[in-house]
């Protein structure tokens, strides 16, 4: 499946929903983080991911409050996804805006890294290119 395709978004959704252990981590968590990767194109392609108190989902489109927002150009986007950039990286080069508030990047450090782990089998049948 390719990155950022309807087959990447429901795949990485149903990963996000069914795994306990991100679950378990958020179940005191009330957050709603919010990624939208430009490509050059007219539109931008934005997707929420709301973990709310023991419960976790993926939702294409915008959030309507998103407590971290993440923007990216498709390649930077890309390279983090497949785990080549890190983000701090990027976002050092100025290649990664982030926005909201930004404690919540030490207070919830170890959700979102699960987060990322969740995806790990998704990352491995994606395509980039």
């Amino acid at each position: 499946m390719r990155y950022l395709s309807p087959e990447w978004f429901a795949a990485a959704a149903e990963a996000i929903q069914r795994d306990e252990q991100l679950r378990e981590l958020c179940a005191e968590v009330d957050l709603t983080i919010e990624q939208t990767v430009t490509d050059g194109g007219e539109q931008p392609i934005r997707w929420h991911v709301v973990l709310d108190h023991g419960s976790a989902h993926l939702v294409v489109g915008p959030a309507p409050e998103a407590d971290l927002r993440f923007r990216a150009p498709y390649p930077v986007a890309r390279d983090i996804a497949m785990g080549e950039l890190a983000a701090p990286i990027a976002f050092i080069r100025g290649d990664l805006r982030v926005g909201g508030d930004l404690s919540l990047l030490t207070v919830h450090n170890k959700t979102l890294a699960a987060l990322g782990d969740v995806l790990r089998d998704v990352r491995r049948a994606t395509s980039f290119s």
